[in-house]
């Protein structure tokens, strides 16, 4: 994973820019750059979560800025790797991550919330598929290439 955190310390990310991005249009969580995939979380955006564990769903109030996000996908294994905090917006966080380790998967993920709240796509996404674990209504996001 030191190559996935080491990509977004290399640079400094225009946040602002890359949210305005990210957050419109109906492909959620995501932006295209040159090199990378720029994933962006908004917690005043997230409210219906699954709980690790229990598989219990029910909507969250976000406690940014004490909240942690991790993304996880099968690009990594569904491992969760911790987001950094936009300077000045604390409910958004963000990961560059080599384009290349996204293609290699299927590009799907999930942004997690404290390490055990499972973040659901919101409705307006367009690019979900159907989770295929466990809830028959759990959906991940996927990374759309155009």
């Amino acid at each position: 994973m030191s190559g996935i955190m080491s990509a977004m310390s290399e640079r400094e990310i225009d946040f602002d820019k890359l949210a305005r991005k990210a957050l419109d249009g109906a492909t959620y969580g995501f932006m295209l750059e040159k090199d990378s995939v720029f994933f962006l979380h908004d917690s005043s955006q997230a409210n219906l979560v699954s709980e690790a564990g229990t598989g219990r769903r029910f909507n969250y109030q976000a406690l940014w800025p004490h909240d942690t996000v991790y993304i996880a996908g099968d690009f990594n294994g569904w491992q969760q790797v911790q987001m950094a905090v936009a300077p000045r917006v604390f409910s958004q966080f963000g990961i560059s991550i080599p384009i290349a380790t996204i293609k290699a998967s299927n590009g799907q993920f999930k942004f997690v919330i404290n390490g055990n709240l499972w973040v659901e796509p919101p409705d307006f996404a367009t690019n979900v598929v159907a989770a295929g674990v466990g809830d028959p209504n759990s959906r991940n996001l996927v990374v759309v290439f155009d």
